[in-house]
């Protein structure tokens, strides 16, 4: 089942970015990793892993969870701006265009 607490010690660039994309973007801690979420709406949820760092890259995983089951809907690789990744996370798909 996926599991999400308030975030705890978020770093420096995982902060700037999820301020940065607004409201309606979440910064929690999943599995014991700090991560970016935005609820869909439909009973989904996107989280974007792999941004809790010093790079200075945007380099994540983009994954589609289903809030009922649990269960992952699928993943993708993203590199971009911090405007991509919003629009990304909000309008998932996983495969890559």
């Amino acid at each position: 089942m996926l599991s999400t607490t308030v975030s705890y010690n978020p770093g420096k660039k995982i902060r700037r970015i999820c301020s940065h994309l607004g409201h309606d973007f979440n910064l929690r801690r999943l599995d014991g990793e700090n991560v970016i979420t935005y609820d869909l709406g439909n009973g989904t949820v996107s989280i974007a892993t792999g941004l809790d760092n010093i790079a200075p890259a945007i380099d994540a995983t983009i994954t589609i969870w289903s809030k009922d089951s649990g269960l992952s809907q699928g993943s993708f690789s993203f590199k971009g701006t911090e405007d991509e990744l919003g629009k990304k996370l909000a309008n998932p798909s996983t495969e890559e265009e």
